[in-house]
């Protein structure tokens, strides 16, 4: 992958990351150090899980394709808890619910999304023919020795 996709990955990833965090705890009242709280999470959002995309796109770039799955499950997560605040509720409270969520629905979409796998069929898969093979008809093509 050129450095310039990973960087724009890197930094959907981010932006996103940072959105939900926001979206998450929008609901929530309050101030830290004199900023409202969604601010805060959204920025702690964003600086760790875009800390984790550098690093994973540089030394595991095969799992930067699910990072990006979990990043669009958390938004959608998020999205959800914005819209109805008795669901961030129960999601802010419970990690281990919002940690399955996520990795589950990015799992899901992967299996959705992903590139298609070859299957197996019903059909065994065609040998190659080496020079001075025959392909395989069914029938015989001489008689045997009597």
């Amino acid at each position: 992958m050129p450095r310039d996709s990973a960087r724009l990955r890197i930094l959907a990833i981010t932006l996103a990351s940072g959105l939900s965090g926001a979206l998450l705890y929008s609901h929530t009242e309050g101030q830290i150090a004199g900023q409202p709280v969604w601010l805060i999470t959204g920025g702690l959002y964003a600086a760790m899980i875009g800390l984790c995309a550098v690093v994973i796109f540089r030394f595991f770039p095969r799992f930067g394709p699910f990072l990006g799955y979990t990043s669009a499950t958390r938004l959608m997560l998020a999205t959800t808890c914005a819209l109805a605040p008795e669901v961030a509720a129960t999601v802010t409270g419970a990690p281990l619910l919002n940690a399955t969520l996520i990795v589950g629905g990015a799992l899901a979409l992967q299996a959705m999304v992903g590139p298609p796998r070859r299957s197996r069929g019903i059909y065994p898969a065609r040998r190659k023919l080496t020079p001075g093979s025959r392909p395989f008809t069914g029938r015989r093509t001489s008689r045997p020795s009597e």
